[in-house]
């Protein structure tokens, strides 16, 4: 898990070196996340997740330009997703962990002030995410789907303002148990300044 975490810094890092930018973007940005589970089990034992989840976090991204209209992104992000677990013996109990999340974007700027981005994130949960005691933990590390409509403003030269919704389409099983399924899905809103270098 650690390794996986190291390997995917060390590619987007890689990635960024060789391809000499032309331009450089730095983006602070205050981060609402609002987080759905999909799944649960039919199984032994019988339990369902649902709900939706808000919460808040902050975060950092870095933007290289790659060519006109185009550039890369990565940034890491920090929020607490959750979801709602119930079960025969428990009903909406609340299960909510912190997680550090590191986006890769490609990104195109389609108009002036607008522009769009896809690419993949990986997140870790810092310490468990417990269900109830028949169930077990939900795994930390996630990978998925990321995409991206971003709306940006010049302010004062450096500065532009920064508004960003994201979908992350969550492909890793988070269950503890095999005979089920849980899938997480996340809309997240970013609001914050950019610094062009």
């Amino acid at each position: 898990m650690k390794k996986n975490l190291g390997l995917f810094v060390l590619l987007m890092t890689s990635l960024l070196l060789l391809l000499s930018p032309t331009a450089f973007a730095m983006n602070l940005a205050g981060l609402g996340l609002l987080t759905y589970p999909n799944g649960g089990s039919m199984g032994d034992p019988v339990f369902q997740t649902s709900g939706l989840k808000a919460s808040y976090g902050s975060g950092l991204s870095l933007e290289y330009s790659i060519a006109k209209r185009w550039g890369l992104e990565i940034g890491i992000f920090s929020a607490e997703r959750g979801m709602i677990y119930s079960d025969s013996t428990v009903q909406d109990q609340q299960v909510s962990f912190r997680t550090v999340t590191l986006p890769l974007l490609i990104r195109s700027t389609a108009l002036k002030y607008f522009g769009f981005g896809f690419g993949a994130y990986y997140s870790r949960a810092l310490g468990s995410a417990p269900l109830m005691n028949q169930v077990g933990s939900l795994k930390q590390d996630d990978t998925g789907i990321v995409v991206s409509a971003r709306l940006k403003a010049p302010l004062l030269e450096p500065f532009s303002i920064v508004g960003d919704i994201r979908y992350l389409y969550g492909l890793t099983n988070l269950s503890p148990l095999s005979s089920a399924q849980i899938f997480v899905r996340d809309v997240q809103l970013l609001l914050g300044l950019d610094l062009k270098i």
